[in-house]
């Protein structure tokens, strides 16, 4: 999920290393993630980032999820408290 909130981010010219920009940015994502186990599809704002979020350039993307980011795995957010 992260690759695409990162594939997004980029589209929109927002700086990675901005937590709170993207923290933003992630509010209004056109994500779509279509139920089909024959044909996982990975769709933001009707483009198909399944390939492109599974490039050798997509583990740059990591800076997206390091535990200091609001919704890391730490955070209140992700615990649900």
């Amino acid at each position: 999920m992260y690759r695409a909130v990162a594939w997004w981010c980029l589209q929109q010219e927002i700086d990675l290393e901005d937590a709170e920009s993207v923290a933003r940015a992630t509010v209004d994502l056109p994500l779509d993630m279509p139920l089909n186990p024959n044909d996982q599809r990975l769709m933001v704002d009707g483009n198909d980032i399944t390939a492109a979020v599974r490039t050798p350039k997509s583990p740059q993307w990591s800076p997206l999820w390091p535990p200091t980011w609001p919704f890391g795995p730490t955070s209140r957010a992700a615990s649900g408290r």
